[in-house]
């Protein structure tokens, strides 16, 4: 004997899926803002560690040929920011374009172009930049004076707090 089938139907009615579409599009709406802070922010490190790789790498080059080179970071006409690398005569060797709302900003808010030179010896003219996303999100790179070297860092470290 074959059993009987089901007197109810089982499965979803189109009411009950449209209010589980309308429940997930309604989370989707809550999450997606703070998927993209963290997004800009990841991007904001990267910029920072990106620079901070191409000092060291000034420092190295600097160390290696006997002479100066120079990072120097500024702005175009349009506002975007840029780096580039140059040798002891200011003439551009490269140059790399922050990502779309990184800015960099000097510490004591004077104008751009903000420069750092290192030396055959491994040292350097020090001093820190700031680049900010458009979250107002605020990271340093500085460079050492003394050694030279470079880092990233959420606080000027002279300074002992954020600014």
């Amino acid at each position: 004997m074959l059993p009987e089938p089901p007197t109810s139907p089982s499965g979803f009615t189109l009411v009950e899926l449209m209010v589980l579409l309308i429940i997930m599009g309604l989370a989707t709406m809550l999450i997606l803002p703070s998927f993209t802070s963290g997004l800009q922010g990841l991007e904001l490190e990267a910029a920072c560690r990106d620079l901070a790789t191409r000092m060291k790498r000034a420092r190295f080059e600097a160390i290696g040929r006997h002479t100066v080179r120079r990072i120097i970071v500024t702005r175009d006409d349009a506002g975007a920011g840029y780096y580039v690398l140059a040798n002891e005569f200011g003439e551009e060797i490269g140059s790399v374009d922050l990502p779309d709302g990184i800015v960099p900003q000097t510490i004591d808010n004077t104008p751009l172009p903000w420069r750092v030179h290192f030396y055959s010896n491994g040292r350097s003219s020090g001093g820190a930049i700031g680049l900010v996303n458009r979250q107002e999100k605020r990271l340093y790179v500085s460079a050492d004076a003394i050694t030279g070297l470079a880092k990233v860092s959420p606080i000027l470290e002279s300074q002992g707090r954020p600014r």
